[in-house]
């Protein structure tokens, strides 16, 4: 494996992720609860992402998430965690 490429590992589903080449992570449903039991959000959604390099020792992608429910930013700042710098374009 050289620089301008990764392994990504999402569900068990190893696959290479090469600079410039878009992948497609395929439908999932994401269910949010509080409470164990109380639905907050129930969504499909589906992920277009495309590895742009390793640059001081971190990963950069840019990463486009479709969603059929528009997901509310109160839940969005939750869930993503604050190892990831996620930045709107």
């Amino acid at each position: 494996m050289n620089i301008n490429e990764l392994i990504s590992d999402i569900d068990g589903n190893k696959q290479k992720l090469v600079v410039g080449i878009n992948r497609e992570i395929t439908e999932w449903r994401a269910v949010i609860t509080t409470f164990g039991s109380i639905i907050l959000m129930d969504t499909i959604f589906k992920i277009d992402l495309n590895y742009s390099g390793d640059m001081d020792n971190r990963a950069y992608f840019d990463m486009a998430v479709h969603t059929s429910k528009q997901v509310p930013d109160m839940l969005i700042k939750r869930l993503i965690p604050p190892e990831i710098d996620a930045r709107p374009t």
